[in-house]
C-alpha cells in the first residue's frame, strides 16, 4: 500500500476540505501524524468514543462532520475489526467516499473486508513480511 504525495503547489483557498480523514484512536493519530508530515491535509476523528455501546450508530456523532463528507480517502483504524468494518461500510454508503482503507487486525478477515469493497491493511501480515524479510 502506498499513499501518493499531493502534486503541484500548496492547497488553494477554495480547496479547504481535507484530502484525508482518519478515524481511530492511537493508531489513527499516528497515521494522521505521518500523513501530515508527508505534506497531506488530514482531519483526525476520534472513532473510539462509545465503542462498547452496541446498537448505537457509530457515525451518528459525525452526521454534521464536514471532514468525512469532504475527504477523498478515509482511513479507519480503531482497535476492533468489527467496528472498523461497520464504520467503513457506513462511511461508504453515507458519505460516498472514493477510497476507504481499513485496518484489519486478524489476517483471516482480509478477504471479507476486500469483498465488502474496502482496501484492507493488515498489520499482522505486514509485520510478518517485514520480520521474515529481516531474517
Amino acid at each position: 500500500m502506498s499513499l501518493s504525495r499531493p502534486t503541484g503547489g500548496g492547497r488553494t483557498e477554495e480547496a479547504e476540505s481535507s484530502e484525508y480523514c482518519v478515524l481511530g484512536g492511537a493508531v489513527g493519530a499516528a497515521v494522521a501524524d505521518q500523513l501530515r508530515a508527508d505534506g497531506h491535509s488530514v482531519e483526525l476523528v476520534d472513532a473510539t468514543a462509545d465503542a462498547d455501546d452496541a446498537g448505537d450508530d457509530p457515525l451518528s456523532a459525525f452526521d454534521d462532520d464536514d471532514a468525512l463528507a469532504a475527504a477523498s480517502t478515509v482511513v479507519v483504524a480503531t482497535r476492533s475489526d468489527s467496528r472498523n468494518l461497520l464504520l467503513a461500510q457506513r462511511i461508504g454508503t453515507r458519505f460516498g467516499t472514493d477510497r476507504i482503507l481499513v485496518l484489519v487486525h486478524d489476517p483471516v478477515r482480509l478477504a471479507p473486508f476486500a469483498a465488502a469493497g474496502h482496501d484492507p491493511v493488515c498489520v499482522t501480515s505486514a509485520l510478518t513480511r517485514t520480520v521474515i524479510g529481516e531474517l
